[in-house]
């Protein structure tokens, strides 16, 4: 292969991933918008108001935290209990 022929097929698939990568971005975007529909439409179905998602927002933060603190005590109690056992 020569090298003119070489540089052609690097450009040739350059472009490819250029038009991919574009196209990549646009499926992103459009799944988001989709999901994004998808949720306002339980929202309407359901009449969330804005204060009960902000609610529901909350409880689901509280939650993460409960369980991470949670988590972080057992590992801190495997520790220990390692420890003890050395």
């Amino acid at each position: 292969m020569k090298k003119d022929r070489a540089v052609n097929e690097l450009k040739k698939v350059q472009e490819k991933i250029k038009i991919l990568h574009t196209r990549e971005k646009e499926l992103i975007l459009a799944i988001k918008s989709i999901e994004y529909a998808e949720t306002m439409k339980i929202i309407e179905k359901h009449n969330i108001s804005p204060q009960q998602l902000q609610y529901l927002n909350q409880l689901n933060d509280e939650e993460i935290r409960r369980i991470l603190d949670q988590r972080e005590k057992n590992q801190e109690v495997v520790m220990s209990n390692e420890k003890n056992a050395i």
